[in-house]
């Protein structure tokens, strides 16, 4: 299953998840996903779970992404928040799961 975007990219589609129009629409955010139970999460929330999902430490995430390390922990921190994850293993297994990644 793959991943969607309207045509102006501000909204995703993923499969066992809702759009959140409400976010995204401020300009503030890149977009939104809702996870089957929790909290929407963004577009750049989706991209660093993509990331965890293929191993990646948060320094090479924060390289590949040309952000700060603290911004792509303050990212991690939230997409185990909003999904109610222990940790990276649980949030890498998720994003399998929930068709974010292709094996």
């Amino acid at each position: 299953m793959k991943m969607s975007f309207s045509a102006d990219n501000r909204t995703s589609r993923v499969p066992g998840a809702t759009p959140n129009p409400s976010v995204g629409s401020t300009g503030d955010s890149l977009g939104t996903a809702t996870p089957e139970h929790g909290t929407p999460l963004t577009l750049r929330e989706i991209e660093v779970l993509r990331l965890i999902a293929d191993g990646l430490t948060n320094a090479q995430i924060a390289k590949r992404l040309t952000l700060s390390e603290k911004t792509v922990k303050s990212h991690v921190s939230n997409i185990l928040s909003k999904l109610h994850l222990a940790d990276r293993t649980q949030a890498a297994v998720y994003a399998y799961r929930q068709g974010f990644i292709n094996p």
